[in-house]
């Protein structure tokens, strides 16, 4: 299927900046509201670019299982032997969230798609699209609800609801191009990002969205960089982050935007030159 090289790099972009999001999250900046986007970014993408560019090829539960469960057993491993390091518990947390928090993401990466490849050679576009747009809409204006009840959780249930908006938002953003009208689906959404009543997630969730529609509506006609040789790190970013993290904020401490660009720029560069010195660690490392 091709792929319009232009509008793709406007989305790997946003990929970037949506990393640096994250790992500026988790060094506790000021506005961490916003940095929260990032994450919000991350799980659009998720079901997004499995529509919008493999909508006609379908992967298998083997093959998903390679890119998402082969590297979060190799993180588990890591991360717990960095605990034992550090004389924590090896296991700190529910088995689906691993032996670091942040790694809850890739079993739910793998769900979230194989749920995708099963329903999309069975069931149309379009009303797997307005149902997705729907859903988003009415899980945000419920938000205040599901999120004050969802805390009591035990992880990572209550982190996969905080999921589940930005992620049935992708999929009707994946599919906006190729249904009639399907753009109403876009503003659909954002509004409802907008009128729904204020959470403490209110604004990541607004701004996410709101950047993931702004770049594709008008990406496109400005962005002119390649920039896929940086995106196809982002997963490995956010996967080595914390180790950075760790190690940087012995000097710098957290809480400032010179610790998140240290961590960031840190974690991309030992995670390009592992991709490029030894191919074989894109098995762990995205």
């Amino acid at each position: 299927m091709s792929v319009n090289v232009e509008r793709t790099q406007s989305v790997e972009a946003l990929r970037i900046v949506a990393a640096f999001g994250v790992v500026a999250f988790h060094s506790f900046v000021p506005g961490r509201d916003i940095a929260y986007a990032g994450l919000v970014c991350f799980l659009i993408l998720l079901p997004y670019v499995d529509l919008k560019y493999c909508s006609h090829r379908v992967r298998s539960v083997a093959q998903l299982a390679r890119v998402l469960l082969v590297p979060w057993m190799f993180w588990m491993l890591a991360y717990g032997a960095l605990n034992i390091l550090l004389q924590r518990p090896p296991l700190g947390a529910p088995i689906l969230m691993g032996t670091s928090p942040h790694l809850w993401f890739l079993p739910f990466a793998f769900l979230v798609l194989v749920v995708l490849n099963l329903v999309k050679p069975r069931v149309d576009p379009v009303l797997v699209m307005w149902a997705s747009a729907l859903a988003a809409s009415a899980l945000l204006i419920t938000a205040p609800w599901w999120r004050s009840v969802s805390t009591t959780w035990e992880q990572p249930w209550g982190q996969w609801m905080h999921a589940a908006a930005p992620v049935a938002a992708g999929a009707a953003f994946g599919l906006a191009d190729r249904v009639a009208f399907g753009r109403v689906a876009l503003l659909l959404v954002v509004a409802s990002a907008s009128l729904a009543p204020w959470t403490d997630a209110k604004v990541a969730y607004l701004v996410g969205m709101g950047a993931m529609v702004l770049i594709m509506l008008l990406g496109g006609r400005f962005w002119r960089w390649n920039v896929q040789s940086v995106a196809n790190c982002t997963l490995g970013v956010y996967l080595i982050h914390p180790i950075w993290i760790i190690a940087v904020t012995r000097y710098l401490g957290f809480g400032s935007y010179l610790t998140a660009s240290v961590v960031f720029a840190g974690s991309l560069a030992s995670v390009w030159i592992a991709r490029r010195l030894v191919p074989v660690s894109r098995w762990v490392l995205g």
